[in-house]
């Protein structure tokens, strides 16, 4: 850290408004967790897997053939028999698999749940959906293994007496599960609920509500500058030479601070979950959106019924990446990194913004206001692609939830982070 940025450090430590905000800061985000864990403690990790909540697609009964020859009639006769008794194995092992959840011994019931999802997605499968797409099977190799791993019964041979269904077939959430338990069984781990606070998990919970908002907030109140500050600034800017490094040097103690006060407070509570509880947390999956990782790409919109948040762990799909098949599993320290990534340029563009600000307006109040009020109208209402503030909530962006890229995140945050980088160094040398 060199010399400037240490004097920055100090004056805004020396400051009680910083220590009072930064003290807010932690004080809502201990709060906001001690809320999600208690609300941990009566969520279920997975809904879904519920007897009462699956929806077992039907096959044709006895009547529906009553026009076939005495032969055909015979054969579709037999099948329907065949399918009754599987059909009922399936409906008893997910009350099984339901039993073994109720007395948390996860080995079984992931297992357990692995076969009963493989059949309800084969029943999809067969059901011939008209809304199918060729991406919708994009995993099924690996789900073919897992039927030959676990014996599971193979109800394709059902194909001739199963119902056309209406609608969006349910095929690429049920595969979805079954990715899901297999991911947790192979590393011997325990489904998590959308409100798990543990070690790996708090980043993610904190990013995903707290720290957007703060960012922007902290960014603005930080970096208000008094009087005697721009004084103090002007007389700086006169060293020679100076003012060539006086954008970068601001920057990253503007940048550090920000980041101090964001990140060194989670990783305090990180650090202590994880003493309390274990480090497996790390480990846990989380579905993203990998193809918005290596292009542009955003999920496929969908018609979902007015679906606004499905849980699968601690995942939260929205309509349409519920039904995505594109949705790849990630274990949380990638998350994190990825998450941190493109949340570290979003502050750098916050930074550079009020920078700018400050040097058009001339004015620390003026400057704020305009921060703050431009700010705020990008995040309640969110523009295009283009729009910086939608990038806020990094979470959102790489779990497909936010209708933007990761990767058009990376590119766009960091386009006007360089081009507010320059414009600023062009200010201080035109006004210093």
């Amino acid at each position: 850290m060199n010399a400037y940025v240490r004097f920055v450090w100090k004056r805004w430590f020396s400051s009680k408004r910083n220590i009072v905000l930064l003290g807010l800061l932690v004080a809502i985000e201990i709060v906001s967790l001690q809320m999600m864990s208690g609300m941990d403690q009566f969520t279920d990790p997975v809904p879904m897997s519920d007897p009462e909540a699956v929806m077992i697609r039907p096959l044709k009964r006895k009547e529906q053939f009553s026009m076939l020859s005495a032969e055909k009639k015979d054969e579709a006769y037999e099948l329907i028999a065949q399918s009754e008794k599987d059909l009922e194995f399936l409906q008893n092992n997910l009350e099984k698999a339901d039993l073994a959840k109720q007395h948390k011994d996860w080995p079984a019931y992931l297992q357990e749940s692995i076969v009963n999802f493989l059949m309800l997605a084969r029943l999809e499968e067969i059901s011939e959906a008209t809304s199918f797409h060729e991406q919708d099977f994009i995993h099924e190799e690996q789900l073919e293994k897992l039927y030959e791993k676990y014996d599971v019964v193979d109800l394709a041979k059902y194909r001739s007496i199963a119902n056309l269904p209406m609608g969006h077939s349910m095929y690429p959430v049920y595969e979805k599960y079954v990715r899901y338990f297999d991911y947790l069984e192979q590393r011997q781990l325990e489904p998590a609920s959308m409100y798990d606070v543990s070690s790996g998990t708090v980043f993610i919970q904190l990013a995903r509500s707290i720290l957007p908002c703060a960012a922007v907030v902290l960014v603005g109140f930080l970096f208000w500058q008094t009087k005697k500050d721009r004084k103090a600034q002007k007389t700086l800017l006169t060293i020679p030479h100076f003012k060539n490094r006086f954008v970068a040097q601001e920057s990253l103690a503007r940048i550090s601070m920000a980041g101090f006060c964001l990140l060194v407070p989670a990783g305090i509570m990180s650090i202590g979950l994880g003493i309390a509880k274990g480090w497996t947390s790390w480990n846990t999956p989380v579905f993203v959106f990998g193809p918005g990782l290596r292009s542009f790409a955003v999920p496929y919109e969908q018609i979902t019924n007015g679906m606004s948040m499905v849980p699968i762990g601690i995942s939260t799909l929205n309509g349409t990446t519920y039904v995505e098949p594109a949705m790849e599993l990630m274990p949380c320290w990638q998350v994190c990194v990825l998450v941190l990534l493109l949340g570290a340029l979003f502050v750098s563009f916050l930074v550079q913004y009020e920078m700018f600000l400050e040097k058009v307006a001339n004015a620390s109040f003026l400057s704020t206001v305009l921060y703050f009020v431009s700010a705020g109208l990008l995040l309640v209402l969110p523009g295009g692609w283009w729009d910086p503030l939608r990038y806020a909530d990094p979470v959102a962006v790489l779990c497909g939830n936010a209708g933007v890229s990761y990767l058009s995140g990376l590119c766009v945050l960091g386009v006007y982070t360089l081009v507010l980088f320059l414009l600023n160094g062009l200010l201080i040398r035109k006004h210093a």
